[in-house]
Formats: C-alpha cells, structure tokens, sequence
C-alpha cells in the first residue's frame, strides 16, 4: 500500500475514498463479480484462497491501511504545537475586544482607584477548543475561533456590569412611552450636574415620531434639554429604561492585577499593562494541567484540545451614597398594575438652588 499523506486534510480525503473503494471491491467480490470470471481471477472470489495463499484478503488491505491512516492522523492532531502566527492572532483578537468592551463603557465608568471597595468583579473565562484551530494543518476549516472566547467575556462584562445600577440606591418608577421624557422634564435637571443613561431605547423614535421637544442628535451625541445621553450596553434587568444620575455618583471600574499564582498555573502572558489583560493558549498534549481538566470536564481526546485562558481583574464599585432614578417604559404585555403618573415621581435631589 502507498504511503499516507502529511497533510491532515489529505489524510481525511483519503480515509474518505477508501471508504468508497471498499464498497467497489466488496460489490465485485459478492454480487457482481462475473467480471472477475471473465478474465480468469475467479479464485479471488473466495475467501479460503488467500488463506492458502497467504495472501491478505482486499476488504482486510482496506481496513488495515485505513486504520494506519487514522492513527497517523491522531498522532498528528496530538503532536503538531501551536502554531505561531495563530497564536499572536488570537492575543490579538483577546487584547482588541476587550479594549473595545472597556471603551464602549468608558462614557459612565469612572476610572477608580484600586483600593476602592468594589460590589461587581469579573475574572476572566477559560475555554477548552480544537488545538487544529491553532495549528498549521488542519483537516477542516476553523471559523471565527479565536474569537469565541474573548467574545463571550467581553459580551458576559458589558451586560453583568450595568448591574451595579441595580446595587445602587435606586428608585424606580414605570412611565407610559409618551410620557417618558416628560417625567425627565419634571426632575428639573440642572446641564452638566447629570447624565441620562438609554438602556434599549430608539431615541429616533422618540424624535421623529413621538415628537419629544428638545430631544436631538449633536454629532454622534444624543441630548434632552441640554442633558447628555449616554448609550449603555443592554441588561435583561434594565431594559427599556432610561437611568438618570449625577455624574459624581456614576459607578468606576478598577483594573487590579493578577495573583502570581494564577499567572504561573496557566503560563498567562500579559497583553496590556494599563487593563491588565492576559491571555495564554495551552497544549494538553505537553501540559501538565491535562489530567486536572480531564477529571473536571471528562471530555474525550483531551490531548487534541488546546485551553484558551483570558485572564482579567477587573472590579465595579460606586459611592457608598450614590443615588439613581430608573424609569422604565410600561408595558401592557409584560408589567402588572398601572404605570406611575408624572406627579408620583419624587424629586431624588434638591436642584431648588440651581435655578
């Protein structure tokens, strides 16, 4: 038999085909197999020929060199490294993401100091993937792999870190859509003392078809009557709201660094010094940490998968004394009772003084 082919894609193909090449062979040996008789190899017909012969029997060649094929191709799932070029791409991707989550929440997290009492942390995520992603062969193509990591931590930061409203002293009131903005009028906010935080609203629709006065775009920034509205990441918990709060009450984040010991256990490298952001990729071929996640996880083949670790830091805190108001549009479908009037809602600060 000739002698497998390096690639893992080759090898797949060719597995593949002696598949098809065994159902020939075993069609010929069984039901068609005049055309052997007519050129005189009848004898190949039967089974006890090549016993006597000493000869392997077709269907057994077959077998045997796809068995030869397959573990070749599982010595080399198990012993080709990570390659590099793939591995300084998913840093990359790691690092990009997670810049991009921390800036999309940059506009209402204060930058806090790290000795700052925290209420919400986030730690990172490991996951455990395909090492063919991350090699130079590959017997299939790998979508978008490098991304499901730090995609779902960055998705898992921008939605869990708006609870921190929730942690707040927070008053909360249901409004009808078309009086939403009207409640907002009612606070008397003072420009520049506060800030609107939109969680799911359109607030072209409130402009164009609501027709909210004072409501409008400046640039990319939204305004109501000279107060800035602030866009923040969705959370199931907040939904269809808007938060309004004074800018010296808005919550900070921290970026702390890592326990050493977290660093040495998963050979962390550090991505970016500022956020703290580290990022390693595992061989659980070589690595000694193979036989712990086995017992965790009991995934099969555990010596074909990598472990993808984003490691982070990162606190959520606000003042012991901060103070939002929440108002929510009712629903009809979806909330109980009535929705509050205008008059119901209380006045949180004294802006008396400000007039």
């Amino acid at each position: 038999m000739p002698k497998p082919p390096l690639k893992l894609a080759e090898k797949r193909r060719w597995n593949d085909e002696l598949d098809i090449l065994k159902r020939y062979v075993q069609d010929y040996l069984n039901d068609n197999n005049e055309p052997l008789r007519i050129i005189g190899l009848e004898d190949l017909i039967s089974e006890e020929w090549y016993s006597k012969n000493n000869k392997t029997a077709p269907i057994d060649l077959i077998n045997g060199f796809k068995h030869e094929i397959e573990e070749d191709t599982e010595r080399t799932k198990q012993n080709q490294p990570i390659d590099l070029e793939k591995k300084n791409a998913l840093f990359k991707c790691i690092k990009e993401t997670l810049l991009n989550a921390y800036d999309e929440t940059s506009a209402f997290l204060r930058r806090g100091k790290s000795s700052a009492k925290m209420k919400l942390r986030f730690i990172g995520k490991h996951g455990i993937l395909d090492k063919a992603a991350f090699a130079a062969d590959s017997e299939v193509s790998y979508i978008n792999e490098d991304t499901i990591i730090p995609d779902t931590l960055a998705q898992e930061f921008k939605v869990n870190m708006m609870n921190i409203f929730l942690l707040m002293d927070r008053t909360q009131y249901s409004i009808k859509e078309i009086k939403l903005f009207e409640a907002v009028k009612h606070l008397s906010l003072t420009e520049g003392e506060f800030v609107i935080l939109n969680i799911g609203l359109n607030l072209e629709y409130y402009r164009d078809y609501i027709k909210v006065d004072g409501l409008h775009q400046d640039a990319e920034k939204w305004y109501y009557n000279k107060i800035e509205i602030i866009e923040a990441p969705f959370n199931p918990n907040l939904s269809h709201s808007i938060i309004i709060i004074r800018k010296e009450d808005l919550p900070f984040i921290t970026y702390q660094e890592l326990d050493k010991t977290i660093i040495e256990k998963y050979s962390l490298e550090e991505l970016d010094n500022d956020k703290k952001i580290y990022a390693s990729i595992i061989d659980l071929n070589t690595s000694s940490l193979a036989e712990e996640i086995q017992k965790e996880t009991n995934i099969d083949e555990v010596k074909e998968k990598v472990l993808v670790c984003v490691d982070i830091n990162v606190g959520i805190g606000c003042n012991e004394t901060a103070r939002c108001l929440h108002l929510k549009v009712f629903s009809q479908f979806d909330d109980k009772g009535t929705p509050n009037t205008i008059d119901q809602i209380k006045k949180l600060w004294d802006t008396s003084s400000n007039k």
